[in-house]
C-alpha cells in the first residue's frame, strides 16, 4: 500500500501478486475497496494494482472540475512508477470510460480490457438522476437516505429478495472509512457527464470483452451493443437480469470471464 505524488496530487495504491500487470480501475464515487474480493482470486494470475482515482478513496481532492483525460494520466503516471509499460485493465463504470481513454490515447500501453457496465457515454436519464442525487447533497440529505435512494438503479431484482443483502450493502457504506466530499463528487461528475467515446471507439484495436446487465438501468445495455459494433475486437456477454452493480454481484462469474479472456483462454 501507497502513495504516489504525480500530477500535483497522491495517488493511492495497492499492488498484490505476480505476473502480467493488471489495473483495476474502480467507478464513479467508488476507489479500490469495491475489487476487495476481486484481487485475491486475480493475484493468483496476475501482478493486480488497484488504485483510488483523484477525488475518491485514499487519493488527494484536487479542485476539480476533473476530465476523464485526468484520470488516464494519473493511471499512465502510476504505471511509469511501477515500471510497467503495458497492463491489461478491468474497469467497472466509470473505470470503463477512464480504460477507453487510456485505449484511445496510449495505445501502446495496454493490452487486453474487460469493462464492467460500459457505457460510450451517459445517457441523459442517468444525468438526470445524478443531478437528483447533486441537488440532494446540497441539500444535506440524510446520509443513510442519500445511500438507499439509489439502490433500486444499482441493484437487480434477485439482489432485492433478500433483504440481507440490503442490510449488508448499507452497512458497507454506511461504515466507508473514506467517505467522498461534495466537492470530490462534484468534481468526478463533471467528468464522468463529459465523456463521450463518439468516433474515437472504431480507432480503438484492443481486444475487450465488455460486460453488461441486461436490466441496467444507469447504463442501458444498448450502450454495450453499440461499443461491441463500433470497436473492432470487441465481444460482448449480457448477464441476465443484472444490473448496474454486476461487478459485484456476480463477483465470481466476472472473475471467471475475466481472467479467461485475459489469459486468451
Amino acid at each position: 500500500m501507497a502513495h504516489l505524488k504525480t500530477n500535483e496530487i497522491e495517488l493511492y495504491y495497492h499492488e498484490k501478486g505476480n505476473g502480467e500487470p493488471l489495473i483495476l480501475i474502480p467507478g464513479f464515487a467508488q476507489y479500490s475497496r469495491m475489487w476487495d474480493g476481486h484481487i485475491g482470486p486475480l493475484s493468483h494470475i496476475f501482478h493486480t494494482v488497484a488504485l483510488d482515482n483523484r477525488g475518491s478513496g485514499q487519493s488527494s481532492t484536487p479542485e476539480g472540475p476533473y476530465a476523464v483525460e485526468d484520470f488516464a494520466r494519473d493511471i499512465i503516471a502510476l504505471m511509469d512508477e511501477l515500471k510497467i509499460d503495458s497492463a491489461h485493465l478491468l474497469g467497472n463504470s466509470m473505470g470503463t470510460a477512464i480504460a477507453l481513454q487510456l485505449c484511445s490515447d496510449y495505445p501502446e500501453r495496454v493490452k487486453r480490457v474487460v469493462l464492467c457496465a460500459p457505457f460510450p457515454k451517459l445517457t441523459t436519464l442517468a444525468l438526470y438522476r445524478t443531478e437528483v442525487l447533486t441537488r440532494a447533497l446540497e441539500l444535506g440529505i440524510d446520509h443513510r437516505l442519500f445511500i438507499e435512494f439509489p439502490l433500486p438503479w444499482l441493484f437487480s431484482n434477485q439482489f432485492f429478495e433478500d433483504e440481507k443483502n440490503i442490510e449488508q450493502v448499507m452497512l458497507f457504506f454506511l461504515e466507508d472509512p473514506y467517505p467522498q466530499s461534495l466537492a470530490a463528487w462534484k468534481a468526478q461528475l463533471a467528468a464522468l457527464s463529459a465523456f463521450d467515446i463518439g468516433e474515437r471507439a472504431h480507432k480503438i484495436p484492443h481486444e475487450i470483452l465488455l460486460l453488461a446487465g441486461e436490466n441496467d438501468l444507469l447504463t442501458p445495455v444498448d450502450g454495450a451493443e453499440w461499443l461491441c459494433d463500433q470497436i473492432l475486437n470487441a465481444q460482448l456477454t449480457i448477464l441476465k437480469g443484472q444490473g448496474h452493480t454486476l461487478a459485484n454481484e456476480k463477483q465470481d462469474e466476472v472473475i471467471s470471464l475475466a481472467q479467461k479472456f485475459l489469459t486468451g483462454q
